[in-house]
């Protein structure tokens, strides 16, 4: 193996790997998205719409993060500028409206040069929530101004975390813009708390977006993502090591990315060129050990929030069950398992659950686990806890 060859494997937030398997429909979407406001315009607006904003949803580590980056170097591509935004969260200072302006220029800061030729006030960039319908022209001001150049995409990233009010100002004005056939494109990310938070800036949009719900990969795409990253590297791998390494894996994104990184470093430290069943095998600590981190941080955020034994009950909830059930069916299950508790209470909690990594829907709205070897580690710590 070449010393200067990195790991092409990249386990973490917000890291992207070099090769990204299982996702051709989702990134169909995304191109056809961005194509859509790269043809002809007339009198600066496209002749015909775009497309519907882009939602995607998903638990912690199965690509979110992955899929907007990918989205962003295809649209750099077609020379799309790209506002990128994530936690736009406002502090006492009121940061969040000069964070918003300062990624939309065109060199990610505030452009006194670029405000004095929109003829905007020197000072937008403090302009405060006091100042809200300032805020919403100085915002729109700006876009357009953007868009009459070249097209613009937003990839908004952790949306659940963003300030209500300043949401709700990117998300309305941006649907007008839409309808107004402007060259604007939009993906919004999170994990299914985000659905939620849409709820609550009254984004009118919601129910009309091009959704992306994304969770386990396939057995076909979890063998490619570990295999082609090596054989791209000239490393071979034998059928039963790709057997035994995908096995790790529980179709998990992250965990793909993981089992990947601990062969790689076996490798690397042996300076070896072959995957076989002894190269895995001496893979598996470093595996397991970042399968007990990512457990024990699941299973502490549901200790933190008050929910471990409700997230027992769903479990045992699931398990029991001859099929799949649906939310309704298992809400209704979990009041009844409390007293003095009603399904209002009861979806609440639900909601918890599926946002903190438990829980997860999936094809006909049916409640699967969404790392089904979490379940279990969980039981086996929730009686531990319990003696």
């Amino acid at each position: 193996m070449p010393a200067s060859t990195s790991n092409p494997f990249k386990p973490g937030t917000g890291l992207s790997p070099p090769y990204v398997a299982g996702r051709k429909d989702e990134l169909d979407l995304i191109d056809k998205a961005l194509r859509a406001i790269v043809q002809p315009r007339s009198k600066g607006r496209l002749q015909e719409s775009p497309l519907s904003p882009i939602k995607i949803v998903g638990p912690r580590g199965v690509g979110k993060t992955t899929l907007l980056s990918c989205a962003g170097e295809m649209a750099e591509a077609y020379k799309i500028q790209v506002v990128r935004l994530e936690h736009l969260k406002d502090g006492a200072s009121g940061s969040a409206f000069d964070s918003l302006i300062a990624e939309m220029m065109p060199d990610g800061k505030f452009d006194h040069a670029f405000a004095a030729e929109l003829k905007l006030p020197p000072d937008i960039a403090k302009v405060k929530y006091s100042a809200r319908p300032k805020q919403s022209k100085h915002y729109v001001t700006i876009l357009k101004a953007l868009m009459s150049k070249k097209p613009v995409l937003f990839l908004m990233d952790e949306v659940m975390h963003y300030d209500e009010a300043l949401l709700g100002m990117i998300l309305q004005k941006n649907q007008r813009l839409l309808s107004e056939k402007w060259a604007l494109a939009m993906i919004v990310a999170g994990t299914p708390a985000l659905n939620q938070h849409l709820r609550k800036v009254n984004a009118t949009f919601i129910n009309r977006t091009d959704d992306i719900d994304i969770n386990e990969l396939s057995d076909a795409a979890v063998r490619e993502a570990l295999v082609k990253p090596l054989k791209q590297r000239k490393i071979k791998v034998t059928d039963g090591a790709l057997d035994l390494l995908a096995s790790w894996t529980d179709n998990y994104p992250y965990f793909v990315q993981a089992a990947g990184r601990a062969v790689w470093d076996v490798l690397e430290g042996a300076s070896g060129s072959k995957v076989d069943l002894a190269v895995v095998k001496k893979a598996e600590p470093a595996m397991n050990k970042t399968r007990k981190t990512i457990y024990q941080k699941v299973y502490e955020d549901l200790q933190d929030l008050g929910l471990a034994n409700y997230a027992n009950q769903a479990v045992a909830i699931i398990e029991k069950a001859d099929q799949p059930l649906t939310p309704a069916q298992v809400i209704k299950r979990l009041a009844a398992s409390n007293q003095d508790m009603d399904e209002q209470n009861a979806k609440e909690i639900f909601d918890s659950l599926r946002d903190k990594d438990l829980i997860w829907l999936a094809g006909k709205r049916r409640v699967y686990p969404s790392i089904p070897s979490f379940f279990t580690y969980f039981k086996q710590e929730y009686a531990t806890d319990q003696q």
